[in-house]
């Protein structure tokens, strides 16, 4: 099928061939050419005009005068259409050169990874997971907590995770913190905000509301960590480091003294 090469574009901007070289292809009979062109191009119920083929003239090629000759640029698709239904020895060999050209594109299309919709929403889980760790400052627990449950959802072994995370310290409310200080965290925590150490985060509810939780600043991750609230996985709650009470407390108390 070497000779299939030899079709030249007549458009650079198109992958377009002149139908008389795929005729010449064919090596169909002269004098049936303007037949065969009428029966497999201007009345050929599949070939539409400007999208399949365009006619055009050649000036001064008809040696015989009267009419200038006609020409047809064919797209590659139609020009591979037009040799696997000639009815001629090189028809067949296009025919056998085309099936063999799709069988290797299929056997190429085979050896590839497939990426099924079950890959797709794992990476897109890994790449939210990612990113809410990022934005929300999930510490460790939070992180591995949500790697098990993906990697449960998508059948994956979750004992290819640690069993547990570091962490600098005892983690403990700030409730606990404020023990036998008598301030409560409702009445603490906008303190801390004032202090730069909490900020305010917004999650969508269910019914498409918005609502905020508190944050530990980046800023302020010596003092505790954000650890996803095991009653909704949108919201973080702060945790203290138990070793950081009294600097905690000294924060809150030097607030109100200013005050």
């Amino acid at each position: 099928m070497k000779n299939l090469e030899l079709f030249k574009p007549i458009s650079d901007k198109r992958q377009a061939y002149s139908v008389k070289e795929v005729y010449e292809y064919l090596e169909l009979s002269p004098a049936h050419f303007a037949r065969w062109t009428k029966n497999n191009i201007e009345d050929n119920p599949y070939a539409t005009e400007n999208e399949d083929y365009v006619v055009f003239t050649i000036e001064g090629e008809n040696p015989q005068g009267g009419r200038p000759s006609a020409d047809y640029a064919v797209t590659a698709t139609f020009a591979k259409k037009l040799c696997m239904l000639s009815k001629s020895q090189k028809g067949e060999e296009a025919r056998d050169y085309f099936i063999d050209c799709e069988k290797k594109s299929r056997e190429l299309e085979m050896s590839q990874p497939v990426v099924t919709r079950l890959e797709v929403e794992f990476r897109m889980s890994s790449s939210l997971g990612e990113t809410a760790a990022r934005m929300l400052n999930w510490n460790e627990s939070s992180k591995l907590r949500y790697l098990t449950n993906v990697a449960k959802e998508y059948g994956l072994p979750s004992s290819l995770l640690p069993a547990y995370t570091p962490s600098r310290g005892v983690l403990i409310p700030l409730s606990k913190i404020l023990d036998g200080t008598g301030y409560s965290a409702k009445r603490a925590n906008p303190i801390l905000e004032s202090k730069g150490v909490l900020e305010k985060k917004w999650r969508t509810s269910s019914g498409g509301a918005q609502k905020w939780f508190w944050n530990i600043n980046s800023t302020y991750s010596y003092l505790g960590e954000n650890q996803v609230n095991s009653s909704n996985p949108k919201e973080t709650q702060p945790l203290y480091y138990e070793n950081k009470k009294q600097e905690i407390i000294k924060l809150i108390l030097l607030e109100e003294a200013v005050e």
